[in-house]
């Protein structure tokens, strides 16, 4: 039986595969200060892309299950 993927590992497996190839190398060399410059813009599209403004996800229910 295939084991279950956890929702936070479905989450982060999602957004790797929605990053473009430029976009995934900008945000892997990047340093502690790029990373703050980009976090409002790249947050936002996860929260968006995951549906995390919603007021209950699974992100949020797999949470309390841990």
């Amino acid at each position: 039986m295939k084991e279950a993927i956890h929702p936070l590992a479905a989450a982060i497996e999602t957004i790797i595969a929605q990053l473009d190839e430029p976009t995934a190398e900008r945000i892997k060399n990047a340093t502690d200060d790029d990373i703050t410059l980009m976090h409002f813009g790249l947050g936002m599209a996860i929260r968006n892309s995951l549906g995390l403004w919603a007021e209950s996800n699974e992100l949020d229910t797999s949470r309390t299950r841990m």
